[in-house]
């Protein structure tokens, strides 16, 4: 049985829904396994942008805890979350994470490795991996302290505190704040807009955009590569060539 929904619509747009509304969309390992291979087939497809989201009252409470030992055995699970979440980062296509409700421990992980998040206002964000007595994996948290501020990321990790939607925006984990009911026209317009742009384009910009995230941004390396662009007369296949960020 199916924990997500997913389709492409005309514009180029794969938008996949998580589909287990009765446990908060906890991410489980099916439904991780079923995202990395659905946003890994997108690659063969004619997909410009990929939109995240959840059904019913939240995007995502985390970890499906029938899933966490509190052992090292839980390791196996951080490895799933980190290839799908290199997954989405090294698509071609800009992954939008629409959030509303709460969003949570390892869905907050996936959320920051989207391009964009549009979050509602009444969101909520936390990372209680203290409340359990635990450290949130450190390769994931080194993802995350590229674009969060520390002073945010304090909250969350030594207070097991939680984030309103303003405040995300703040601390760099919303890259668009809307009110609740606007969440999905806004979400859908950004989405169709970007659909629009150049994919090649697109695609340069978001993997020079993450090479820096990642320290590996080498300028004369980028600047060579928009001379080839602005030279060549098959920038698709020099878009090809580019290396995953």
């Amino acid at each position: 049985m199916s924990v997500i929904r997913s389709h492409v619509d005309s514009a180029g747009v794969l938008r996949i829904c998580l589909e287990r509304p009765d446990k908060r969309n906890a991410l489980s390992r099916p439904m991780i396994a079923e995202l990395l291979s659905t946003i890994s087939a997108a690659a063969t497809q004619d997909v410009r942008v990929i939109v995240l989201s959840g059904s019913g009252p939240c995007f995502s409470a985390g970890a499906d805890f029938a899933e966490i030992t509190g052992t090292v055995a839980d390791e196996q699970y951080d490895d799933a979350v980190a290839e799908l979440t290199a997954a989405i980062r090294g698509s071609k296509a800009v992954v939008v994470a629409s959030i509303h409700g709460v969003c949570m421990g390892a869905a907050l992980d996936v959320a920051m490795a989207c391009d964009l998040r549009v979050t509602a206002a009444r969101t909520r964000f936390a990372l209680p991996a203290a409340k359990v007595g635990i450290l949130y994996n450190p390769d994931s948290l080194a993802h995350m302290l590229r674009s969060v501020t520390p002073a945010a990321m304090a909250r969350l990790l030594l207070q097991a505190d939680t984030l309103n939607g303003a405040e995300a925006a703040t601390a760099g984990i919303a890259t668009h704040l809307v009110e609740d009911n606007d969440l999905q026209s806004q979400t859908d317009a950004i989405a169709v807009a970007i659909a629009a742009l150049p994919a090649g384009a697109v695609y340069a910009a978001k993997a020079a955009l993450n090479s820096h995230l990642a320290d590996e941004f080498v300028a004369h390396e980028w600047q060579q590569l928009r001379r080839d662009l602005l030279g060549s007369s098959d920038r698709n296949r020099i878009i090809s060539t580019i290396k995953k960020g």
